[in-house]
């Protein structure tokens, strides 16, 4: 972090995801509402409310509404803490060059979408998808994630969709590790907020159940994240 920024300490893994946040675009409406305090909205499996405050350089609270419970820090909340610091860099900046000026704000990503959106000829963002998908695997997951409802239908696309999820939090390992089991939690927790009013929500809720007692014989699940997700479940 610059010396302007703020100082906060989190998981190596989280601070990874925090920044692919980020650097994604995905932090929004950055407003420094009083000296110290400020709150964005971060555009993750759906918006999440975040705000943070900063005393003498150092987080001293920090709150995030998304529904991760593997630390104390969530991505979307390190993702803040980054566009902080670099409000705070190019502020320190304009004030030593003397030439204090009003930052014009960038558009978020979420504008960005719905402006090529308006303009976008359907073939080419066809193809483009198509490209990311070769290209990328990640990518190519995310987007059967994102889209599975429109892919299939009943027990059989809730199994896809789970696995998939599974394969991208795994990896190239053939378990899933400590940082992995936190990690999937809060992707199955995001899919059931976005799921919660599909007609067939008692089915994947009943799938994600069977996945995590598969996955659970040989994960390192050493802080209980699945089988606190799964204790859940009945009550999601």
């Amino acid at each position: 972090m610059e010396d302007n920024g703020p100082y906060f300490e989190v998981d190596p893994a989280i601070l990874q995801r925090g920044q692919d946040v980020y650097w994604s675009g995905a932090v929004a409406d950055l407003v420094r509402f009083k000296p110290g305090h400020w709150e964005a909205t971060v555009i993750g499996g759906r918006t999440y409310t975040v705000s943070v405050v900063i005393e003498a350089g150092r987080v001293v609270d920090s709150s995030c509404d998304c529904p991760y419970t593997g630390g104390p820090t969530c991505k979307h909340e390190v993702a803040l803490y980054l566009a902080i610091a670099e409000d705070l860099k190019r502020e320190a900046y304009a004030e030593k060059s003397g030439r204090p000026q009003k930052l014009l704000r960038q558009p978020s990503f979420s504008e960005q979408v719905a402006a090529v959106l308006e303009r976008v000829d359907k073939a080419d963002l066809a193809q483009f998808i198509l490209e990311m998908g070769r290209e990328d695997r990640q990518w190519q997951q995310a987007f059967q994630i994102a889209f599975a409802h429109h892919l299939g239908t009943g027990r059989e696309m809730w199994e896809n969709l789970i696995r998939t999820v599974m394969r991208r939090t795994q990896g190239a390992k053939l378990y899933l590790d400590h940082a992995a089991c936190a990690h999937l939690a809060e992707e199955l927790s995001d899919l059931l907020l976005q799921y919660r009013e599909h007609t067939d929500y008692a089915t994947l809720k009943a799938v994600i159940a069977e996945e995590i007692t598969e996955a659970s014989k040989s994960a390192e699940d050493f802080e209980g994240h699945l089988e606190a997700l799964q204790a859940e479940l009945p009550y999601r």
